[in-house]
């Protein structure tokens, strides 16, 4: 993963991927914080960018710098649809997420009834809890419901 930098952002970008642990084989950035894909294919190619195999990191949440880069691998053994994202909404919100499918579709998960549960949310709030609750459970219902969605339409185009 890299991002392009200073010309179409300012920020770094948590990004977590759902199901799986990735290990950080490297990671760096650009002394003027911008890289465009040919900055990261030239320094790869003359052998800048230096992979850890010797015990990488193994996270399923990495910073991703500002001007720079993630090298990641994994190994998909946890079969179903998983979600990668930026953990900064709005950029959710632009698109900086994809879905990851592992395996085939007759070894994923089958959808739980009912469809989605946010810890122990069982039944409707009332008004004062839920502006109480907002800020704690908000953030996983809607990443619940975006899950689901997904899910849902990719159950649809099969």
């Amino acid at each position: 993963m890299f991002d392009r930098g200073k010309y179409w952002n300012i920020s770094n970008h948590p990004m977590h991927i759902h199901g799986q642990f990735v290990h950080v084989m490297a990671m760096g950035q650009m002394p003027d914080l911008y890289m465009t894909r040919e900055d990261l294919l030239k320094l790869d190619s003359a052998g800048e960018i230096k992979r850890n195999f010797d015990k990488p990191i193994k996270k399923d949440t990495i910073m991703m710098p500002n001007g720079g880069y993630v090298v990641t691998r994994f190994k998909a053994e946890n079969p179903g649809v998983w979600f990668l994202h930026c953990h900064n909404e709005v950029h959710v919100e632009q698109g900086m997420s994809m879905v990851i499918e592992v395996g085939d579709s007759k070894q994923w998960p089958q959808t739980p009834s009912p469809a989605y549960k946010c810890g122990s949310v069982v039944k409707p709030a009332t008004q004062s809890q839920t502006v109480s609750n907002t800020a704690s459970t908000g953030s996983c219902l809607l990443m619940g419901l975006r899950i689901c969605l997904l899910l849902h339409v990719l159950r649809l185009s099969q």
